[in-house]
């Protein structure tokens, strides 16, 4: 989870490749999210990674959640990525809310594919 001030146009860097910035799933990895709080919204910027080779393409499923101060998610943006077979694929994403976040609120954001959950 990503906790960050209201200034306008500060953009928080939480290390996105840092390794201990990186939740695992099998076969899943999602590193820590870039958030830029904009007026309109906050914009989130990552990667999310196969952490084995596969035989097929798969698609991955994002949920960019907005925590409430006792952790309970308020609102919610989802997006698809695709990832490509035979190699440790990573998919970069970037995805505008139409939210922004207050100080007592935070972010997390959740990878789903082939059945695996993974979320930082």
């Amino acid at each position: 989870m990503a906790r960050f001030d209201m200034l306008a146009g500060f953009v928080l860097c939480a290390g996105l490749f840092a390794a201990s910035s990186a939740a695992a799933a099998p076969g899943v990895e999602l590193f820590q999210p870039r958030l830029d709080q904009r007026p309109e919204g906050v914009r989130v910027q990552g990667a999310v990674c196969r952490a084995v080779p596969a035989l097929t393409a798969g698609g991955v499923e994002l949920k960019v959640q907005k925590l409430d101060s006792t952790g309970a998610v308020v609102a919610e943006t989802k997006a698809r990525r695709d990832l490509r077979p035979r190699d440790r694929a990573c998919a970069f994403y970037s995805v505008q809310t139409a939210w922004t976040v207050a100080p007592t609120e935070s972010v997390r954001v959740c990878a789903t594919t082939h059945g695996r959950l993974a979320c930082v």
